[in-house]
């Protein structure tokens, strides 16, 4: 469940409590401050910060058990120096046409050898669909093919996340999860 900007305005916490006790296998956020207000509010559940970390905010998410979104290849290098003594569990963010967070397509080749460096720490590939709303679903299935191809271009590189999600609320409600292995609706909820 996404209970980013304080569950949307109905109360990060308290929801987040619900989401955990009705089987929700974790929650996600947009910042290390939402994440640290889950936690300190009792919720033990995985939660991802979808919005990534700077590489000095790692040794915080770590303490606290947090998932954090790799979104630029930037991350990379310091990521890696830093996971032996701070380890997380990272998902990797892929831009499949949404336009505002994760490793291009076109970057993915580039940062093959810097992703095996961190591979034991990657857990999940994510992506965001940006029309899953349009009754036209042609763009949101050109963004399906191009994350499977990203997924094909990991596992050749010896990279097996044992999540991946692209699914937000519209896809959930428009059968766009193909296959996901986790989904994440936030709004509809």
């Amino acid at each position: 469940g996404v209970v980013k900007a304080n569950a949307y305005g109905h109360g990060a916490v308290p929801v987040g409590r619900t989401l955990a006790a009705a089987g929700a296998h974790g929650l996600a956020v947009s910042s290390l401050e939402e994440g640290l207000e889950l936690r300190h509010g009792g919720v033990s559940c995985p939660i991802l910060v979808l919005g990534g970390l700077r590489s000095e905010a790692l040794p915080a998410a770590s303490a606290e058990g947090l998932t954090i979104a790799v979104v630029g290849p930037e991350q990379l290098a310091e990521y890696a120096q830093l996971l032996p003594r701070h380890p997380v569990r990272l998902h990797l963010k892929l831009d499949t046409g949404m336009g505002r967070f994760g490793l291009l397509p076109s970057e993915l080749g580039d940062c093959l050898a810097a992703l095996r460096h961190l591979a034991p720490w990657i857990e999940g590939v994510m992506g965001h669909f940006a029309t899953a709303d349009d009754p036209d679903q042609g763009f949101a299935l050109r963004q399906r093919r191009v994350f499977e191809g990203c997924l094909a271009q990991l596992a050749e590189a010896g990279i097996h996340p044992t999540q991946r999600h692209h699914g937000n609320s519209d896809a959930c409600l428009r059968n766009l999860l193909d296959q996901d292995t986790h989904l994440r609706p936030g709004l509809a909820l």
